[in-house]
């Protein structure tokens, strides 16, 4: 489960991004599922946290 509160710590976007993706390999497609659509909430948070770091260099 994600925490929303820490979508803008990249340590922890970093972190569960790992583990969700070691966790994916050996899951149920059910579970596959499940995994893919929080990735997909990972994905989009850490893609806003580089653009927001690009903005202000």
């Amino acid at each position: 489960m994600i925490n929303l509160n820490r979508l803008n710590d990249m340590n922890y976007i970093k972190a569960k991004q790992t583990a969700l993706i070691i966790a994916r390999r050996t899951a149920t497609p059910t579970e596959q599922h499940a995994i893919n659509l929080e990735l997909s909430i990972i994905y989009q948070a850490k893609y806003k946290i580089l653009e927001k770091e690009n903005e202000q260099k």
